[in-house]
């Protein structure tokens, strides 16, 4: 036989309660709307462009020789002229 399911029995009275009842259900309230925020846009700053700041020849032996403080006769200078040309 196919019917409505039987109803569920009263909770079990709360030992801790002078009374023996249960304690109230606690009040359900609306939450507000967490407020909205808004985040400026990020400022990006270009840099001016650097003309006479870098040498023309930006390859990496150019760089080493500039910048590393290779010396002529260096390994690093070495590799570079035999691998480059430079």
């Amino acid at each position: 036989m196919v019917g409505p399911s039987p109803r569920p029995s009263p909770p079990p009275a709360n030992p801790d309660r002078a009374d023996g009842s249960a304690p109230a259900a606690p009040r359900r309230t609306a939450a507000a709307p967490p407020p909205k925020q808004t985040r400026p846009a990020p400022h990006v700053e270009v840099p001016p462009a650097v003309s006479d700041a870098f040498p023309k020849d930006t390859g990496v032996c150019a760089l080493g020789r500039r910048y590393g403080g290779w010396k002529p006769d260096s390994p690093e200078a070495t590799i570079c002229r035999d691998t480059y040309g430079r």
